[in-house]
C-alpha cells in the first residue's frame, strides 16, 4: 500500500503482524479471525498515522525529549505494563528503582531479541503515544468557541419539532401502473444531457 506518498512494504507489514499477533498470543488471547483482523486494521491504522502525523510533528515541532522519555518510564505514572511488571507486592507501589535498574541492564545486553524489543519497538511506540498526547492537546487548548455560541447551540439543541409525513415507497407501485413514453425519455436526456 500507499499512505501519503509513503510506500508500505508488504513483508515488513506481514512481519510487524506476525509480531503483534504473537504478542496477543503470549498474553493468553484465543486467536479468532476476528482478533486477527483486528490486529491487522489496527497494524494498518498505525502505519497510516505515522505516514501522516510525523511530517505533522516535525512541522510543529513535536518532540519527544530524554528527559521527558525517563519521566514517563520511571515517574508518578508509568506505562501499565511496567507498573505491573515493577510494582512491590508487599507496598503495591511501583518501583522506579527497580525497572530503572532493570532497563539499564537491557541496554548493555545490545544482541539480544529482548533489547531489540524494548529499544527498537516498545520505546518508539512509548514516544509517539506522547508526541500524539501532545498533539491532541495542542488542538485542543487552541480551540475557543465564544460563550454566545455555546448558548446558542445549547438553545438550537434543545428545541423540539413535531411533523408529519406520507411516505409511499417505490416498490409498493407496480411497474404496470406506471406508462413512460418515448418523449418522456428525450424529454429527461434533454434536460438532462451531463447525466
Amino acid at each position: 500500500g500507499v499512505v501519503n506518498a509513503t510506500k508500505i512494504n508488504a513483508t515488513e507489514f506481514e512481519e510487524r503482524y506476525k509480531r503483534a499477533e504473537e504478542l496477543y498470543r503470549q498474553r493468553g488471547y484465543p486467536m479468532s479471525d476476528m482478533l486477527r483482523q483486528d490486529i491487522r486494521e489496527s497494524l494498518w491504522n498505525e502505519y497510516v498515522d505515522e505516514a501522516i502525523m510525523t511530517e505533522r510533528y516535525e512541522n510543529l515541532g513535536i518532540q519527544v525529549s530524554d528527559r521527558e522519555l525517563s519521566d514517563i518510564l520511571y515517574g508518578e505514572n508509568p506505562p501499565q505494563d511496567l507498573r505491573q511488571q515493577f510494582t512491590d507486592p508487599n507496598t503495591g507501589q511501583y518501583d522506579a528503582n527497580a525497572a530503572y535498574q532493570q532497563i539499564q541492564a537491557l541496554r548493555k545486553q545490545k544482541s539480544t531479541p529482548q533489547y531489540a524489543s524494548f529499544f527498537n519497538q516498545y520505546i518508539p511506540a512509548i514516544e509517539k503515544s506522547r508526541q500524539k498526547e501532545k498533539y491532541i492537546s495542542l488542538l485542543g487548548t487552541s480551540v475557543y468557541v465564544p460563550k454566545w455560541l455555546v448558548e446558542k447551540m445549547c438553545a438550537d439543541n434543545s428545541l423540539r419539532s413535531s411533523i408529519s409525513y406520507v411516505n409511499i415507497p417505490y416498490s409498493t407501485v407496480s411497474d404496470s401502473a406506471v406508462k413512460i413514453s418515448d418523449e418522456d425519455v428525450k424529454a429527461f436526456i434533454s434536460k438532462h444531457p451531463d447525466e
